[in-house]
């Protein structure tokens, strides 16, 4: 989606780790007022965005804490980076374009999965009497 170069993650890997907290932060916070909101495309994605923003924080704290080596600039030598830390004491409504189009991206996914889930269910279910 970005033009980046593909990675694998893995099970007990940071960066593993925070995309599962991210989408269960926002999968169990989902109703079905969410997807038929989404479906319209008036769904509120700031509702989201705070959740998926506490997740993130949340597992960099928890990794920072396991993993503290010295302060760094590179994120691939350490947990522990100027950027990381700014962003895990910055408000969510305080956040830099870039986290917040990162955020926005993976919620408008989990929206476009569930919305495609709740029609294909639909479909199957129609029967012509």
């Amino acid at each position: 989606m970005y033009g980046m170069k593909k990675i694998k993650i893995k099970p007990n890997d940071y960066g593993h780790d925070s995309y599962v907290r991210i989408l269960s932060a926002i999968l169990s916070n989902v109703s079905m007022v969410d997807i038929m909101a989404s479906i319209q495309n008036q769904h509120d994605i700031n509702k989201f965005v705070g959740l998926a923003h506490a997740a993130w924080v949340s597992n960099y704290l928890d990794w920072k804490n396991k993993a503290s080596k010295e302060l760094s600039d590179n994120p691939r030598k350490s947990i522990n980076t100027f950027c990381r830390n700014d962003r895990a004491t910055t408000r969510t409504e305080n956040l830099n374009d870039t986290d917040l189009e990162l955020y926005t991206d993976i919620i408008q996914i989990v929206f476009t999965v569930l919305t495609k889930k709740i029609i294909q269910a639909g479909m199957q279910n129609l029967s012509i009497a």
